[in-house]
């Protein structure tokens, strides 16, 4: 169920409560990191996924880890969804994740990139 569900409910019920939205969505979310957040570190848990999804046990699409070279001063992580590319690739041809214009809470930038 979403942020969205839970406050569009609770409106329902309670057309004045003395909680914000943003509250319901700040408590969803962290109830939530629990399917999701491996490690602390945002690379660090974001690895682990990957690695948990290509093993068969995250999802059901097939995931693959794309080894990227070593930059001195740069950190990245890539994958690649194949059979989502196989289907959708010739009509895809660029997906953004989070802004690349900005930064996420955590300072990284996170965009997916089909040529």
């Amino acid at each position: 169920m979403t942020s969205l569900k839970i406050w569009n409910d609770i409106l329902r019920d309670n057309p004045n409560p003395r909680f914000s939205r943003r509250s319901v969505h700040s408590l969803w979310s962290k109830l939530n990191e629990v399917d999701w957040k491996r490690a602390e570190d945002p690379l660090t848990s974001a690895s682990l996924l990957i690695k948990e999804a290509e093993d068969g046990k995250l999802g059901n699409e097939k995931v693959q880890m794309i080894n990227l070279p070593t930059e001195e001063g740069f950190t990245a992580l890539a994958w690649s969804l194949p059979n989502i590319i196989a289907r959708w690739g010739g009509r895809i041809r660029e997906v953004v994740l989070e802004s690349a214009c900005k930064r996420s809470l955590s300072g990284l930038y996170m965009l997916v990139i089909n040529n």
